[in-house]
């Protein structure tokens, strides 16, 4: 999690805050869990639940309460103290949802509280779900209702149980996010505000989501709980790294080996700067040996894409060591990260024209120039270049149209990228950063702002566009 994912959170009043602004107090009131009522229905007596963002344990107490044997997930400590001690049925994990990952698979999974409406991490919060659910388990997921989303203003509305007053404070638009500052009162006196940012998500937004973390389309509840099977069994991961492998010929033999142990296929390159990986398979299989894989402390916290198939997509297994895990002709050894700048942040800078020191921004595309021509970011520099290895000779050529501006490279995933990044840090003496993750990740957490056409992937999809679903080629039928 980065700053920016909770930029524009605010919470004050008595107690403690979390990350995301919301007051431990003050939740720690709201233990009324009526709405729950289409979501215990869907669950049964010694049902394993996980619950994402369990906050002071409103919905815990009412699932505990049929009979489920629950693991609550928060990142505030503080609020994990707020729920019940009952060892025999319940277990907290202090941890932030986007990146957990626990060793087991649950019968249904609970992401309350409008966490779907959150601006960029909703994508992230569905795939968590997906990853802990065995097959043909269920997500039950809240939303904000579509009226309140569209009407919301100013003004005094109903308390939830167990407070004396609501106020809407602000509530105001731009675009598909809504900002909301709300004030409660308690009948004691105590005052607590809260601002958020909203997304609003209509449900083809929710139905590709879902899709691309590996769900059927949602079947609603009421106007507020929706159900999502979990579908397509087959888990595509892919992730790269780049760490220093001196030992990367003993590492291919073990990878290698567990890999065919678990009946997995794909292609994994190694090489004395790194891992690149691309891997299918039955899902707990998958991420067996992503496990395995980042109990090595040089990959602890290796963090890899998720997509859903029905279909094993890879007619082999290849584990490789190669000169380099994406050739440039210049390996990196022992770099570790580059310096990196995120979807949510580039997309501010670009909206103001400049980055926060007032240097305007110049985004360098280094994919080949075919993949370029199906879309890329406005005004973005292009080199033409047919293959990686052309990109140090072009900008040696091109270095002086990137002086005086903050240079930000970018690719479809992240990696070529990154590489490029370390390559414009050493030459450049201007401040230069890759994007995090790629178009792919820019495309999954702010949409398709100051972007235009698609983006070309090298799988049977071949583009896709802003909404990470692939795009019709032209001419063809809908």
């Amino acid at each position: 999690m980065t700053a920016n994912d909770y930029q524009g959170f605010v919470g004050k009043g008595p107690g403690a805050q979390t990350r995301d602004g919301c007051s431990v107090e003050l939740y720690a009131e709201l233990q009324d869990a009526s709405d729950l009522s289409p979501v215990l229905a869907r669950l049964q007596h010694g049902d394993k639940v996980l619950e994402l963002g369990c906050g002071a344990g409103r919905h815990s107490r009412a699932l505990l309460a049929v009979g489920c044997r629950l693991t609550a997930v928060d990142d505030s400590p503080a609020m994990l103290a707020k729920l019940p001690v009952q060892p025999d049925r319940l277990r907290t994990v202090c941890a932030t949802i986007e990146t957990l990952q626990l060793d087991e698979r649950f019968d249904a999974v609970l992401l309350a509280s409008g966490l779907i409406h959150h601006p960029t991490l909703a994508p992230a919060f569905l795939a968590c779900a997906r990853r802990h659910l065995r097959p043909g388990a269920q997500l039950l997921l809240q939303r904000h209702p579509a009226r309140f989303m569209a009407e919301v203003a100013p003004g005094e509305r109903e308390p939830p149980p167990g407070l004396a007053g609501l106020t809407v404070l602000r509530a105001s638009r731009q675009g598909d996010l809504l900002r909301l500052r709300l004030a409660y009162r308690h009948a004691d006196g105590r005052r607590w505000e809260h601002a958020a940012w909203l997304r609003d998500v209509d449900a083809p937004l929710l139905a590709g989501w879902a899709k691309a973390a590996g769900f059927l389309p949602p079947q609603p509840l009421d106007e507020r709980w929706l159900r999502l099977e979990a579908a397509a069994p087959c888990l595509n991961v892919s992730a790269y790294r780049f760490v220093a492998l001196p030992d990367a010929q003993a590492l291919r033999e073990r990878l290698r080996s567990e890999a065919e142990a678990l009946g997995l296929k794909g292609t994994v390159l190694l090489a004395e700067e790194g891992i690149n990986l691309f891997l299918a398979g039955p899902a707990e299989a998958v991420q067996a040996w992503l496990d395995g894989l980042r109990a090595d402390p040089r990959f602890a916290g290796l963090q890899a894409k998720e997509s859903w198939s029905d279909t094993q997509p890879f007619k082999r297994l290849k584990v490789n060591v190669k000169r380099e895990i994406i050739r440039m002709d210049q390996p990196l050894l022992g770099r570790g990260r580059a310096p990196a700048v995120d979807a949510p942040t580039l997309r501010r800078w670009l909206d103001q024209g400049h980055d926060d020191d007032g240097r305007p921004i110049k985004l360098l595309d280094t994919r080949n120039g075919f993949e370029v021509d199906a879309g890329g970011f406005e005004g973005a520099v292009d080199w033409r270049i047919t293959k990686f290895t052309e990109f140090p000779q072009a900008l040696a050529a091109h270095r002086d149209e990137l002086a005086g501006h903050t240079v930000v490279s970018y690719c479809t995933g992240g990696i070529r990228c990154e590489k490029a990044a370390w390559l414009l840090q050493e030459q450049l003496d201007t401040p230069a950063y890759q994007l995090e993750g790629g178009i792919l990740k820019y495309f999954e957490l702010v949409g398709g702002a100051h972007y235009r056409g698609g983006c070309f992937v090298f799988d049977e999809r071949e583009t896709l566009g802003c909404d990470l679903q692939p795009q019709s080629p032209p001419g063809a039928q809908p």
